[in-house]
């Protein structure tokens, strides 16, 4: 006779039937892989996101989907229409002078206050980011070396101990991800050496608690990165199609 006490055979979590996701699993799944393809452009700016298209592509219901789609919406990514239908947020030209300001001014005054009152274990956490931003442009990795960009600076901003400040810098940086991506991708998604920017001299100089080099190192990053991005978005195509003497006959 079998003991009372033995386990049932049907119960043994190997062979028992797969446990439904806990709540909650399914709306951040959807909400990362849909994330992903924004950021790397493989939705594009206006695209449909039809909520039983995506249910059916991430196989969950539709209230997952729903639920990341506002997520997406709260970072700026999806655009809400009237009709309620979804779209990826388009991003405007013609806002990059705007942004590259704020990302001057961002760069710099978070790099100061971290100068000014980084301890160290925000010098440790600034180092560990800068080197993950290096083993990713090794790997050569576009959005491992976005994300751990944005990270690094992110750790600066926390590192001044303002936390207005760092919702500022992570707002300023999500705002310019995709522009970011569309850059890489011209270069075939092999980061240059200005991808590298400022951050071994930012770093030393907030390790030094130098606010004057560490303002002047962030500022240059932050220049770098708008002159290389603002050059490459306003090149035609079409130089170099025809001899520069060229005129017109009649």
């Amino acid at each position: 006779m079998m003991p009372t006490n033995e386990q049932d055979p049907h119960s043994d979590p190997a062979t028992a039937s797969p446990v439904r996701a806990a709540r909650g699993t399914g709306a951040q799944l959807v909400y990362e892989k849909l994330r992903r393809e924004i950021l790397d452009l493989n939705l594009e700016p206006g695209a449909l996101l039809d909520e039983t298209e995506l249910s059916y592509r991430y196989n969950v219901s539709r209230s997952p989907v729903r639920e990341a789609l506002i997520r997406l919406a709260a970072e700026g990514l999806v655009h809400t229409l009237r009709n309620r239908s979804s779209v990826v947020a388009s991003f405007d030209i013609a806002e990059l002078l705007g942004y590259f300001d704020a990302l001057d001014l961002m760069y710099r005054t978070t790099a100061r206050m971290a100068a000014l009152n980084a301890d160290e274990a925000a010098i440790a956490l600034i180092r560990q980011e800068m080197e993950a931003h290096e083993a990713a442009i090794r790997g050569q990795d576009p959005l491992a070396v976005m994300a751990h960009n944005a990270d690094f600076h992110i750790a600066i901003a926390k590192a001044g101990g303002n936390p207005y400040f760092v919702n500022w810098t992570k707002n300023v940086l999500l705002s310019g991800q995709r522009i970011l991506r569309l850059y890489m991708r011209h270069f075939k998604d092999e980061p240059t050496d200005d991808m590298r920017g400022e951050h071994a001299d930012l770093l030393a100089a907030i390790a030094d608690g130098d606010a004057a080099a560490a303002e002047a190192a962030a500022a240059q990053d932050a220049r770098i990165l708008s002159k290389e991005m603002l050059a490459f978005l306003t090149r035609r195509r079409t130089e170099g199609l025809l001899p520069a003497s060229t005129t017109e006959t009649g």
